[in-house]
């Protein structure tokens, strides 16, 4: 269903990392010395369920992203690096709060739910891991071998970089624009506190031109009539 619905590859890599997922748990199991019951068997169902919901989640998130691959500015390892940090958050979320039950039922159950909480434990953990670090970047070595995404690499370089998505006139337009409404907002900013700090004349006074004395500007008081002194004798 996955290569009829995404991509043949990705249906691939999705099914080695469900062999990953196996083979982890199973040698835990011989490592441990435990015995494989029809418990077990279902939980390796279980396994495979969570295991294949987790990865297609992250194939959906790289498929979205690879259907304006006109407007990427990076690799396709990049691409596919920016989809897993998108979805990395749903992916710790979902795998803690299906832990937490399968712990307890691990630590207070009874023999038998112990021997299907044991194999759960350890599929869960590794399903969530084979997801990230197994099925993404297999398929992302393998896409990145076709001649359209080996053209981005020799563009951009093999290491993996920050994700660019959007037209490049889009972006400079953009870049444009916040630049002018920045220059707009400090010289706002300014003239707003230049008009802060400048006082404002008290009520019923004249503001007086610049230039013009203090002795001009204030009034002179009336003359009043001298007296004449006396003469001396």
């Amino acid at each position: 269903y996955i290569a009829i619905r995404f991509e043949y590859k990705m249906g691939v890599t999705a099914i080695v990392a469900l062999l990953h997922d196996l083979v982890l748990v199973m040698g835990v199991y011989a490592i441990f010395g435990r015995e494989v019951n029809p418990n077990t068997i279902a939980a390796l169902l279980t396994i495979l369920g969570y295991s294949l919901y987790d990865t297609v989640v992250v194939f959906h998130r790289i498929n979205d992203n690879m259907q304006s691959s006109d407007d990427i500015k990076c690799t396709f390892m990049t691409m596919a690096n920016h989809s897993i940090n998108q979805v990395l958050v749903r992916t710790i979320n979902t795998t803690l709060t299906s832990l937490i039950p399968v712990l307890a039922m691990l630590l207070f159950g009874g023999e038998t739910l112990k021997d299907f909480a044991f194999a759960m434990v350890i599929g869960l953990v590794c399903g969530s891991y084979s997801s990230i670090a197994v099925a993404s970047p297999l398929y992302a070595m393998w896409k990145t071998r076709e001649p359209r995404y080996q053209k981005l690499v020799k563009k951009f370089g093999p290491e993996v970089g920050r994700f660019e998505f959007g037209n490049p006139n889009a972006m400079a337009t953009a870049l444009s624009g916040k630049k002018a409404v920045k220059a707009t907002t400090t010289a706002t900013a300014g003239a707003t506190t230049a008009s802060a700090t400048t006082p404002a004349p008290a009520e019923g006074t004249h503001e007086q031109p610049h230039g013009a004395s203090a002795s001009k500007a204030a009034p002179k008081p009336p003359k009043g009539k001298r007296k004449k002194r006396p003469d001396k004798k």
